[in-house]
Formats: C-alpha cells, sequence, structure tokens
C-alpha cells in the first residue's frame, strides 16, 4: 500500500516541478516527508491490517485462552497491542 502511494506521489511531484503552483508542490513535498518518517519508524515490523471487528474477535479468544492457560510470550505481546495499541508503540 505505501509503494503504492508512494509511486503514486512520484508523479504528482514530476507533473507539480512543472507546475506553477507553489501550493501543489508544497503539499507534495509535505506528503513525501510524511511516507520517508513512516518508513523509519516502521522499520523492520510487520504491518498487520485487520478490521476492527477481526481484531477484537481475536483479542477476546486470546483474552479467553489467557485466563485458562498460560500464553506464550509471542501471544501475550500481541494481546497487549491488541488492548492498548498506542501504548505499545
Amino acid at each position: 500500500m505505501v509503494r503504492d502511494y508512494r509511486a503514486w506521489l512520484q508523479s504528482e511531484l514530476r507533473l507539480a516541478s512543472g507546475s506553477s503552483e507553489a501550493f501543489a508542490r508544497g503539499q507534495a513535498d509535505m506528503a513525501q516527508r510524511a511516507i520517508d518518517r513512516f518508513e523509519r519508524e516502521a522499520g523492520d515490523d510487520v504491518l498487520l491490517e485487520l478490521e476492527p471487528e477481526l481484531a477484537a474477535a481475536v483479542k477476546s479468544e486470546l483474552e479467553t485462552l489467557a485466563q485458562a492457560e498460560s500464553l506464550p510470550d509471542s501471544l501475550v505481546s500481541l494481546l497487549q497491542r491488541l488492548q492498548d495499541p498506542e501504548e505499545s508503540d
């Protein structure tokens, strides 16, 4: 998804460079910086896009399993991220 957006953005930057609209160029530059920052911060992380309903179901199942038995560290970490995604950054 990011790769496709980057390709589109590059085409927009090429179009904007031939344009006299400074605003369009500024917007494209700002978007480019945002993508660069996102990629730096994501690093080697694997980003997994889940629909909210699926994320809630996985979270619920992991909570149920955690009450019944001891979860492996990897599943504990996943559960923590699902419980509060902002805290795991």
